[in-house]
């Protein structure tokens, strides 16, 4: 015998659908990038804003802040990277095309320069809403072998055209004197390696003879493929001579900005950080810290 359908029991069946039709669907998070093309002898970048290769360009999720890199402090970034692009060896080296496509390196360009224009818009528009946040005076650029930190602050003009920027009140060390501060004893290097000591300093020599020939004599974490050496190197940018005759006045009681294109330990813009904040030569009223691509996540 059917059962009898009661009132009550078409008023719930009206209310659950409603209940359903009106209840907004779940959503999944979309990293929106770039797309990659390989041709014989290219790589091509191009904006796709519905793919996901590795970063997320998208202006709604950026900019992103991580507080994990400089136990605390919080780094922020302009695209976020991530290690869920299509291809296996984003899991296994610091980069992605669209880093190597803005440095010109590894054989990868801009499909287009309308590809290239989108980027750079989003760079900018994304410059803006962390600009409505962090107010700076001053940008400090950490020093780098390529073109892209001038670059970024270029941009960042553009929408903070008051700012005074500084290029050259931290440099790189030179191989020797990177050598002169692993040497010095209970230096981090010498308390890293402890009873292999004298394996790592030749393992450190050899990156350092290697960079005298391919840069001049200047110490770079980039021709360093040895993870442990890139770790225990602590110390490889100074104040410039003269640094707080020079630049001061631009620095004492104001809010620097401190840029750096590329984060992956968190060494270089950790010692820019120390360098010009904790320091006994400045005193900023606060400093923050900006990089154009985040930490891999």
């Amino acid at each position: 015998m059917k059962k009898r359908i009661t009132n009550e029991d078409i008023e719930k069946i009206v209310r659950n659908l409603i209940e359903e039709l009106y209840t907004p669907p779940k959503t999944e998070y979309l990293c929106e990038g770039i797309k990659v093309e390989r041709t014989r002898d290219k790589k091509l970048v191009s904006f796709d804003p519905t793919n996901e290769d590795g970063v997320d360009t998208s202006i709604d999720n950026n900019p992103t802040v991580n507080t994990t890199v400089l136990e605390g402090i919080p780094i922020w970034s302009v695209f976020q990277r991530n290690k869920r692009g299509r291809e296996d060896w984003f899991r296994k080296i610091d980069g992605n095309p669209l880093i190597y496509a803005l440095k010109n390196e590894n054989n990868y360009v801009f499909k287009t320069q309308k590809d290239k224009e989108e980027i750079v818009n989003r760079i900018i528009e994304i410059l803006k809403k962390f600009e409505q946040e962090h107010k700076s005076n001053t940008v400090i650029l950490v020093p780098s072998t390529n073109f892209l930190n001038k670059f970024i602050v270029s941009l960042y003009h553009e929408v903070n055209p008051n700012v005074t920027v500084i290029d050259d009140v931290l440099v790189k060390m030179t191989t020797e004197e990177v050598y002169e501060e692993v040497d010095k004893h209970g230096s981090y290097f010498n308390e890293y390696f402890k009873e292999d000591i004298d394996i790592a300093f030749r393992r450190l020599n050899y990156y350092l003879n290697l960079m005298d020939d391919k840069n001049n004599g200047i110490f770079s974490y980039h021709l360093i493929s040895d993870n442990d050496i890139r770790e225990a190197i602590r110390t490889t940018i100074r104040l410039s001579d003269n640094a707080y005759y020079r630049y001061g006045s631009d620095i004492d009681g104001k809010d620097v900005l401190i840029i750096d294109d590329t984060i992956s330990r968190g060494a270089t813009i950790r010692q820019a950080n120390n360098l010009i904040a904790k320091g006994n030569t400045f005193s900023p009223r606060s400093v923050t810290l900006l990089t154009l691509f985040s930490p891999l996540n």
